[in-house]
């Protein structure tokens, strides 16, 4: 069993983002885990986009919640990797006309 009873126990999810989850119907962490199973989780959930839902898969993943496997801590570990990559891409580019 978890530590963490509710969202808002976890470190790195703020009050606000806390507070939306629970006015969601995900007012304890069995339901976030749950739904974070579900395709394009975060657009079934006012106010928290891809950002936002991305520091709730690591808050959950730091928590030992969900582990690698979970697909939404692939899509956005993949994310943070494609963001990485363009950002690096961009700057060689910027490099390279100087």
């Amino acid at each position: 069993m978890s530590l963490f009873q509710s969202p808002s126990a976890l470190p790195g999810i703020s009050a606000n983002h806390a507070r939306l989850l629970v006015n969601a119907g995900i007012y304890n962490i069995g339901i976030l885990r749950e739904t974070l199973k579900k395709d394009l989780w975060t657009n079934t959930i006012p106010g928290i986009g891809d950002n936002t839902g991305s520091k709730i898969v690591y808050a959950m993943y730091n928590a030992e919640i969900i582990d690698d496997s979970f697909e939404a801590y692939k899509e956005v570990s993949d994310r943070k990797y494609c963001f990485a990559k363009y950002a690096r891409l961009r700057e060689e580019a910027e490099n390279l006309k100087n």
